[in-house]
């Protein structure tokens, strides 16, 4: 292992950087670099964490020339084409249409408003996506109910099931 100790980088046996991960109380810095290291035939850092350890004051005079040799074998290596990446900012702006917002108000949310304040129930009491379906089938057929009964009347209601 070779630390680079002005780029704070340290270079495995098999070229690969491991960058800083942390630093320890007594002074150790731990660097890694877990993709690299899982693919790596040679297993020369710490199996389960795929780290190494440095002493904060170890400084390695064969940093340059490692450096140099690393620069020396990806000359002959074609570099991968950067990917350019571009973000498109987009603004929309809604203009609400008043007579639309006025009968969707009298239409669709009528009756959800009406069936949590008239019901006594402000929320739902259970959890999950199947009871909670479970628990607004129920409000609903106790509004359309009471509703029914508000409209027609108990007798008529009774005299039309039978």
């Amino acid at each position: 292992f070779v630390r680079d100790a002005e780029r704070n980088l340290v270079y495995c046996p098999q070229g690969e950087i491991l960058r800083q991960k942390s630093i320890k109380r007594n002074g150790m810095i731990r660097y890694c670099n877990k993709l690299a290291c899982k693919k790596c035939k040679c297993k020369c850092t710490i199996q389960k964490f795929k780290e190494a350890d440095f002493n904060k004051d170890t400084l390695i005079k064969a940093t340059e020339a490692k450096r140099k040799q690393l620069k020396e074998e990806n000359k002959d290596k074609p570099k991968p084409p950067r990917m350019k990446v571009v973000k498109k900012v987009v603004r929309y702006v809604l203009h609400l249409d008043q007579n639309k917002m006025d009968n969707r108000k009298c239409l669709s949310e009528h009756p959800f408003g009406t069936m949590k304040r008239a019901l006594g129930q402000y929320y739902f009491l259970l959890k999950g996506k199947l009871k909670v379906t479970a628990e607004m089938g129920l409000f609903c057929l106790s509004y359309n109910l009471r509703r029914a009964i508000s409209l027609k009347g108990v007798p008529a209601l009774i005299a039309s099931l039978g």
